[in-house]
């Protein structure tokens, strides 16, 4: 038997009735697969020839440096012999290394030094092969077995939820394996594995639990030495100490009372006193039942300290327990003398008498030497002592703010007693009466084409006021105006059919009022040339439902009239010189379009031969009052030139056509009051706009300087009329953090009809743009 690997063998006996002899003997070693012992070549009881598998095979280890000794014994039948070899114990990892081996041993040379592999034989009778026998392994070389670890020791309750181990060093130890069973006799499991240093600790154990550890030195081939012999070690059941220990202060003349927090398992608990923080600390209360406790052995005018444990019964008894927990953390308590103090009486403070302190005053307490005085923010809040030791009966508590109400009571002291706290009292510094909002804040409604007057009632002592507004009734309000002294302020920075909210509040030189106390809406009017943009594009769209015939529009120009009053019904004669590749009929009952509606007919009724007129009739309603009459060219469908005089709700604007229209010739508005947060969200740059009319999509563009090259980072989608108070938005999370961006919006319109080529169609190089809002800086 060898020691150097720790093998051991055993027998194992088969009985088979067809041997001569009654019994054989079959070796092989504990841990390794035995394989397949015994073959037949077809059924054990057919007589046929029995293969046994090489026994007792053996491969050396370490004893020489050059090769390894496999030997086997001799099994009856065999011709040779083969031998396999494997760096695994897996089955399907052996390759045969030998074959015809006629002796019993055979040296494998072929290995590298230093490095353990397994063995396996097999038996070769004319044409067969019995199966593999059992492993061993060996290796060459001069490596041996490393020691079993000395003085391995486990912590006997030095910790209520570990054990820790340790033990002498091995040389030439690569880590050690850590073993564990519930008694000494085993069985052992693996718990701890690499382990480098030569100490381990179990957090794995029951407190109150005995364990039994073993541990082994592994070296790098890798190959684990023998186990050490074994040390029990077990964790404490122990209860927690309780925590939350009070004790009162000279609120009884006879008695201390203490309270703690309930321990979970604990039946009852002891208490320990001593008059030095650091003293030894005597037990004075035994079996208590429940978290409170008044202790009345004591001597008025005494300060002590106190400590408490929890008990647990159910661990009496248990040797690797203690029923009692660690003693708490101390705390202070003492009993009065037998002549108590009594409290002040008439406290007082005042009330806004001062603007830079409250004072505290109270009737003088016999026997007193002095006082204190405590603070709360609430009549009924925790009091906080702000004081020294006051020998008068006034206090000017100068820590005030300005306006804060506060609560105040005293208590009379001497070195050795203190009163109980006075009844409470309140006081506050005064503050200047606070200006009221303004009221009746009122915003004009489309009574104006070019600003919203704001008005509200004066308010009584303010000399300037502030004028704020949001593009909705619950959003940011900005403020848009500078001190105004009226009570009014009109507002020219707006934008036509927007609807604006509005807040405002007083000011003097001191101070400032809340907002105004309602919130007033208002927008302008459209103006004529605003109309004129709306009846154009509405009228375009309309067009373009005709732009899918092939026939139109004709080569050439046309013109048209539009008279009479918007709101009820206006005819509109359309005649357009040119000529028709056929004879067509088109009429259409209705056409909707965002509040204009168009219905009629159109009819060409002949080709045409280079002149004539197409002549269409149209009726439009809708909710814009006024009347426009206009004769324009139109070169392109609604590309124009010339000057137009339109008339709406009693004023006209004269408009030069080239001047007023945006990218591709078609009037587009600008989107207005653009803006974009200044640091205010560190995750994005929220960009917000008040939304134009005929606006199906929005661009946002950004540079890193207001003059730079502006980038598309986006688009939001639109609609033709949007309703008042809407904000559009786009969130620019791409933003780098700290970096100031300049962003500037414009609108894209591809609904509209522009055939800038003539060739009766719309491209995409012909879509509506219009021209770039003014930049706006913003930063995450």
């Amino acid at each position: 038997m060898k020691t150097c690997m720790r093998k051991r063998y055993f027998c194992l006996f088969i009985p088979f009735v067809l041997l001569t002899s009654p019994f054989f003997t079959s070796c092989t070693k504990e841990s390794k697969s035995m394989g397949s012992l015994l073959l037949l070549a077809s059924n054990m009881f057919s007589g046929e020839i029995l293969i046994l598998s090489p026994q007792n095979v053996t491969a050396t280890d370490g004893d020489f440096s050059d090769h390894v000794t496999i030997t086997w014994n001799a099994a009856e039948n065999a011709d040779h012999y083969r031998v396999y070899r494997s760096e695994t114990t897996d089955a399907e990892d052996f390759v045969l290394i030998a074959d015809d081996v006629e002796p019993i041993t055979y040296d494998d040379g072929s290995m590298t030094p230093d490095m353990m592999y397994y063995y396996k034989v097999s038996t070769i009778s004319g044409a067969v092969e019995s199966p593999l026998s059992g492993y061993d392994s060996g290796f060459a070389g001069s490596v041996t077995k490393l020691p079993a670890p000395n003085n391995v020791t486990a912590t006997d309750g030095t910790s209520n939820d570990s054990v820790t181990l340790t033990w002498n060093i091995v040389t030439e130890a690569a880590h050690y394996h850590v073993y564990r069973a519930d008694s000494d006799v085993g069985p052992y499991s693996l718990i701890g594995d690499d382990i480098i240093l030569a100490s381990y600790v179990d957090i794995t154990v029951t407190p109150g639990t005995t364990y039994y550890y073993k541990v082994a030195a592994v070296s790098d081939i890798p190959e684990e030495g023998d186990l050490s012999d074994s040390n029990a070690g077990y964790a404490v059941a122990q209860p927690s100490a309780p925590t939350n220990l009070t004790a009162s202060k000279g609120s009884k003349a006879d008695s201390v009372d203490l309270t703690w927090d309930t321990v979970t398992g604990a039946d009852h608990y002891h208490l320990y006193r001593d008059t030095d923080l650091n003293g030894s600390y005597a037990q004075v209360g035994d079996d208590i039942i429940g978290t409170s406790y008044s202790d009345s052995s004591v001597t008025p005018d005494t300060h002590y300290y106190y400590k408490i444990t929890a008990y647990d019964t159910d661990l009496e008894g248990n040797p690797n327990a203690i029923a009692e927990s660690q003693k708490s953390g101390a705390v202070e308590g003492w009993a009065l003398a037998e002549t108590i103090l009594p409290s002040p009486s008439g406290v007082s403070a005042t009330l806004g008498d001062y603007t830079d302190k409250v004072t505290v005053s109270w009737n003088s307490v016999d026997d007193a030497d002095y006082y204190w005085v405590y603070r709360s923010g609430t009549s009924d809040g925790i009091y906080e002592k702000i004081s020294g030791d006051v020998y008068a009966t006034a206090f000017d508590d100068t820590t005030v703010s300005v306006g804060i109400h506060y609560f105040y009571k005293v208590k009379a002291a001497t070195a050795t007693k203190e009163s109980d706290y006075s009844d409470s009292c309140e006081g506050y510094a005064m503050v200047d009466p606070p200006l009221d909002a303004p009221s009746n804040v009122q915003a004009s409604d489309a009574t104006s084409t070019d600003s919203v007057a704001v008005t509200w009632d004066p308010v009584t002592d303010a000399t300037y006021y502030r004028v704020y507004r949001s593009l909705t009734s619950a959003g940011d309000y900005t403020l848009i105006s500078g001190d105004v002294a009226a009570a009014s302020y009109n507002d020219t920075d707006t934008f036509e059919d927007t609807t604006y909210y509005y807040k405002v509040k007083a000011f003097n030189a001191t101070k400032e009022s809340a907002f105004s106390s309602n919130i007033a809406s208002g927008k302008c009017d459209i103006t004529p040339f605003e109309y004129l943009i709306r009846f154009n594009l509405d009228w375009d769209r309309m067009f373009r439902k005709l732009a899918d015939r092939s026939d139109f529009p004709p080569t050439g120009a046309k013109s048209y009239t539009i008279s009479g009053l918007i709101s009820g019904s206006t005819s509109v004669v359309v005649s357009v010189p040119g000529w028709n590749q056929a004879a067509t009929n088109f009429s259409h009952s209705s056409y909707n379009d965002y509040g204009m509606v168009f219905s009629g007919s159109e009819v060409t009724s002949t080709d045409w031969g280079g002149s004539g007129t197409h002549t269409g009739t149209v009726t439009t309603s809708g909710s814009f009052n006024g009347s426009v009459a206009q004769s324009l060219t139109v070169t392109s469908k609604l590309r124009t030139g010339g000057t137009f005089t339109p008339t709406y709700g009693g004023s006209s604007t004269a408009v030069d056509w080239s001047t007023t229209r945006g990218v591709n010739g078609l009037l587009i508005q600008v989107p207005h009051h653009l803006s974009a947060t200044m640091g205010t969200d560190a995750s994005r740059v929220v960009i917000t706009w008040a939304p134009v009319y005929a606006a199906p999509v929005y661009e946002i563009y950004r540079a890193t300087s207001a003059g730079g090259t502006y980038s598309l980072i986006g688009q939001v989608s639109g609609t033709w009329l949007t309703s008042g108070g809407t904000v559009y938005s786009y969130y620019d999370t791409t933003a780098t953090p700290g970096t100031h961006y300049f962003y500037r919006i414009r609108v894209v319109n591809d609904l509209l009809i522009n055939d800038l080529d003539g060739d009766q169609k719309h491209d995409a190089d012909e879509t509506a743009y219009s021209d770039y809002s003014s930049p706006v800086e913003g930063y995450r």
